[in-house]
């Protein structure tokens, strides 16, 4: 049976298959040796997932008219939000909107710690629109619009 192995070389890496390590290691070595690269490490990744490719519709939704895209009210999501739940492993997550690219980022934190923390520079870097959503608060903050920052923190959000 072949198995799986990440070959990492000094420019590259790639995936190649292979009866055992000893045949992956000789594999690799010619293929290092043909592209004149270094061989850093051969990992097996029989207990790893490769990373598989799913093709998306990007430019279709990029190319959408304004007039086809919805945009939510937040009395609309607060009232969403009371008949959803974040998974109970989560304390939060954080969407980040670039003011100038308009790029969308979503991160979700475990810890509150780090969700805090992330929210706090989000914030101050005054270069997000940001939107903070956990089981207890959800808040919005626009540097464009929301003048003083220091209102978009509450107590159920420090508490």
């Amino acid at each position: 049976m072949n198995d799986t192995y990440k070959v990492i070389l000094s420019e590259d890496s790639l995936y190649i298959t292979a009866e055992d390590i000893q045949d992956a290691a000789f594999t690799a070595k010619g293929i290092s040796e043909s592209l004149a690269q270094d061989l850093i490490d051969i990992i097996p990744m029989s207990n790893k997932r490769i990373k598989k490719y799913f093709p998306n519709r990007w430019k279709a939704f990029k190319d959408l008219d304004e007039e086809h895209i919805i945009c939510h009210p937040f009395d609309e999501m607060m009232e969403y939000k009371s008949t959803t739940s974040i998974v109970e492993s989560y304390y939060a997550v954080l969407r980040l909107k670039d003011i100038t690219t308009g790029k969308v980022k979503e991160k979700s934190y475990k810890s509150k710690r780090y969700a805090l923390k992330a929210l706090t520079e989000s914030v101050m870097s005054m270069q997000y629109e940001v939107t903070f959503i956990n089981d207890y608060e959800s808040a919005q903050f626009n540097p464009l619009t929301d003048v003083n920052h220091e209102s978009f923190y509450t107590d159920e959000l420090d508490g």
